[in-house]
């Protein structure tokens, strides 16, 4: 099976989180989500989450990082809603697709 490209798309609080970062990690991690819209079911399923969010794990200098993204099917559009270590993430992935699903309208599946 193909998978059809989609258009990805990042939070705004994404923005914050790669703006933390040393500026070559910032543009590696930016490499890493762009390659989503060739392969949007890249990565494995989120622990915890509704089917269609996924998580995209690269390396940066500074160790392992991890990406939290939501595919909308409907739309065709994958939205990037947390980059960051792997240390404490299934908790502020957790908290941000709450606030993304409620800013969106959805209702957790």
């Amino acid at each position: 099976m193909t998978e059809r490209p989609c258009a990805v798309s990042l939070d705004r609080s994404v923005s914050r989180d790669l703006r933390k970062m040393a500026p070559q990690d910032e543009a590696k991690a930016l490499r890493a989500l762009c390659a989503l819209e060739a392969n949007p079911l890249s990565g494995k399923p989120l622990k915890a989450a509704p089917k269609p969010a996924r998580r995209l794990d690269f390396g940066l200098s500074g160790g392992w990082y991890l990406a939290a993204h939501l595919f909308l099917a409907d739309e065709a559009q994958r939205i990037v809603f947390l980059v960051a270590p792997r240390g404490g993430f299934y908790a502020k992935a957790e908290r941000r697709l709450q606030s993304l699903l409620r800013r969106l309208g959805m209702e957790r599946q």
